[in-house]
């Protein structure tokens, strides 16, 4: 089966690129300091429960030498990347390091492109889940993720994983149908108009496994897209 990868919606193929190989599928380190102190065996570890990211390089050739401007305007900044190794996952990556086109012919030309990866994997096409009355979702991945939530109404909405429950109060606004609960970016939004003042609460983090989604008097629909993430 012919490798292939897609960085900021392009795919290899599209600009002439032949993928020979790829990175295997990267396990994040973890931050923490190693503290050996005197008279105890071993060392302390202090964590904050973070990773650190990870470097994904890509070999790769090209045929036409004359699309290599345009490669390499393309294999730079940031962006979503896509594997056909994992084509479900997207990894949110960037292109630092330089890199030069190796000649192996007269018409071929071989180039190493390095990404830089933030540590966790998503889902490539994020799914958004819509509930109308209270229910059960799940975070199929192996970390807490940061949702997204369109709450359409007013009233009280309660969230409640393995581990915390969120109870997010939600004021109506005349003219808007709902607000825009972003964990992300930490932010509640109509659209492009601030909503920070409509909305009380802590911002939910949700844990893997089953999530109660419970919704009171006066909310008619949410729409949540969990960002799902994996390690």
């Amino acid at each position: 089966m012919a490798l292939w990868f897609k960085f900021k919606g392009i795919l290899s193929d599209d600009m002439g690129v032949i993928v020979q190989t790829l990175p295997s599928i990267p396990r994040p380190e973890r931050n923490a300091t190693h503290i050996v102190i005197p008279g105890r065996d071993g060392h302390l570890t202090i964590s904050d429960d973070t990773y650190a990211s990870v470097e994904m390089p890509i070999m790769c050739a090209v045929k036409t030498l004359g699309r290599i401007n345009e490669i390499s305007d393309w294999l730079s900044g940031s962006g979503d990347l896509i594997l056909s190794s994992e084509p479900d996952k997207r990894y949110k990556a960037e292109v630092f390091s330089p890199f030069g086109y190796d000649r192996l012919s007269r018409r071929i030309r071989e180039f190493e492109v390095v990404f830089t990866a933030q540590p966790f994997r998503y889902e490539a096409t994020p799914q958004t889940i819509s509930l109308t009355q209270s229910g059960v979702i799940v975070n199929p991945g192996t970390r807490w993720s940061k949702p997204v939530i369109d709450v359409y109404g007013a009233g009280v909405l309660t969230v409640a994983d393995s581990k915390n429950t969120y109870t997010l109060t939600v004021q109506a606004t005349p003219g808007e149908d709902h607000v825009t609960i972003d964990s992300e970016i930490e932010e509640c939004y109509y659209n492009t108009k601030l909503r920070n003042n409509k909305v009380s609460g802590v911002f939910p983090k949700l844990q893997p496994g089953n999530i109660t989604v419970t919704l009171g008097s006066g909310i008619t629909r949410v729409d949540i897209t969990g960002n799902w993430r994996w390690i």
